[in-house]
């Protein structure tokens, strides 16, 4: 019995010895990282590391093979980025940017190629002579475009649509962000968004401001708005694809530009012939109109209009009385809707016949 017990308190000491010598063995941990400051040319490196080992920071194109840095080496880091520098590349492409044991810290890079794609490289050296290595990505913009889209104009606007066109500027491509009723808020360089020409579903920019049209056009058709408001467009130029975009948010000649659309059109509804010589039109409120008009003419075309039914001021009723007609006659008649800054479109006609006797 007292064999057994000493061979089981060995057993037990020599397990207990291997995990307490597993436990001292020191592993690296993977550093939190952030990229800030994007830019053409440069970005910012920011880590907070609770590893202690002295750490080498080496920043290459992520189309670059990856060369780790050479033990014994006198590396002298340069955080402008340099391919030809002999002394800060542990090989081809691949620049030392940072050599230290911070365990929080940034580092800002600059010289680096516009719009390509990243890779940094965090290496560290343990006791037990093993190099374990870090892989994050990062990326530059696109240049900046110089020249501004300008002019833009406005053309067949109705109650819920409008066409816009603009003069392009030197960027390869634009998007349109539209608001009701204010400036639009500029997009952010470095951030991709899709666009939808139905106000409203595309991404947003800020508070309210839509992207409406992404491409290299220039002109795109807006669907989707409200009658009688006001909407802001403004047309970005930029370079660079997805997340490398590079927008110009310069206000230029008519770059914002703005435009009402127009009043919702009157809808007619059913008419009351109250005599042979005279009937009554009935017709919806309209939001926003001041007054309506009234055309009355006895051919559809409206090319033969009654003297005093064209384009005759009724108030703002949506009900009317027309009398001094001819018995027999047919007749046709319209409405629009006014105010003394906006209109609407004229209302799908009506046929009235009066009665004979």
């Amino acid at each position: 019995m007292g064999k057994s017990a000493n061979t089981i308190s060995i057993f037990t000491f020599f397990i207990v010895f291997i995990l307490c010598s597993f436990s001292f063995v020191y592993s690296i941990e993977k550093p939190n990282v952030k990229i800030s400051n994007f830019g053409e040319t440069q970005f910012t490196i920011n880590w907070d590391d609770k590893n202690k080992e002295t750490k080498i920071i080496v920043v290459r194109l992520s189309e670059t093979k990856q060369i780790p840095p050479r033990i014994g080496s006198n590396y002298k880091p340069n955080p402008i980025f340099s391919t030809t520098t002999q002394n800060n590349l542990t090989g081809t492409g691949n620049a030392i940017v940072y050599i230290g044991n911070d365990p929080k810290g940034s580092v800002y890079i600059s010289n680096l190629p516009k719009e390509k794609d990243y890779s940094i490289d965090f290496y560290y050296k343990t006791d037990e002579n093993k190099d374990n290595s870090f892989t994050f990505s990062a990326y530059t913009l696109g240049e900046k475009p110089k020249k501004q889209a300008n002019g833009i104009s406005f053309k067949n606007i109705s109650s819920t649509t409008m066409e816009l066109s603009w003069r392009n500027g030197s960027g390869a491509y634009r998007i349109v962000v539209v608001r009701e009723e204010e400036k639009p808020e500029p997009p952010n360089s470095g951030q991709s968004y899709s666009a939808n020409s139905q106000f409203g579903k595309g991404s947003l920019t800020g508070n309210n401001s839509y992207v409406v049209y992404s491409g290299n056009g220039n002109k795109v058709k807006i669907t989707n708005l409200k009658p009688n408001r006001k909407y802001y467009a403004h047309v970005y130029e930029f370079n660079g694809a997805d997340k490398k975009a590079n927008y110009n948010t310069d206000d230029v000649i008519a770059n914002p530009n703005a435009r009402l659309t127009l009043l919702e059109t009157p809808k007619l509804l059913e008419h009351h012939v109250f005599s042979r010589t005279a009937f009554s039109p009935k017709w919806t409120a309209v939001e926003g109109a001041d007054f309506y008009e009234i055309d009355v003419a006895t051919d559809k075309d409206f090319k033969n209009c009654l003297d005093e039914y064209k384009n005759t001021d009724i108030g703002n009723s949506t009900e009317w009385e027309i009398h001094g007609l001819t018995p027999g006659q047919t007749y046709y008649y319209r409405i629009r809707a006014k105010s003394n800054k906006n209109y609407s479109f004229y209302s799908e006609p009506k046929k009235v016949l009066l009665n004979v006797k």
